[in-house]
């Protein structure tokens, strides 16, 4: 399961996010949710979890470049399992390149294409 947790200042609703994500054939759960940063600032977003996806290419084909545009996303949060937790754009072989040592290899195609250092992230509370 991947977790997503968005906040835009685009007014939309959990079941319009849900609607474009079934669009894309994506099988998901949006929980609406708040947020507070160590400065006491209040953010409004949504939770969504995401069910039966294979991580990677088809997260960012049908999740990311669903909802970016349309919520103006300059960043989220993303849980991965056990395997990645923290900027949406610094998740490892989707966004960027790996740096770990481990499976270099193995990631050698998958970063191929990806950018050495990632955009600089925006997102104020996670």
């Amino acid at each position: 399961m991947i977790e997503l947790y968005i906040s835009s200042e685009v007014q939309t609703s959990p079941q319009e996010i849900a609607i474009k994500l079934a669009e894309q054939d994506v099988e998901c759960q949006i929980t609406p949710n708040y947020s507070a940063n160590k400065g006491g600032q209040l953010e409004e977003g949504y939770q969504i979890k995401i069910f039966q996806m294979d991580e990677g290419k088809e997260f960012k084909e049908k999740v990311w470049n669903t909802l970016q545009p349309w919520l103006k996303l300059t960043c989220a949060f993303v849980k991965v399992e056990n395997k990645y937790m923290g900027c949406v754009l610094n998740w490892p072989t989707v966004f960027v390149k790996s740096n770990c040592p481990i499976r270099q290899s193995d990631l050698q195609k998958l970063n191929k294409d990806l950018p050495d250092n990632p955009p600089e992230c925006q997102h104020k509370h996670f």
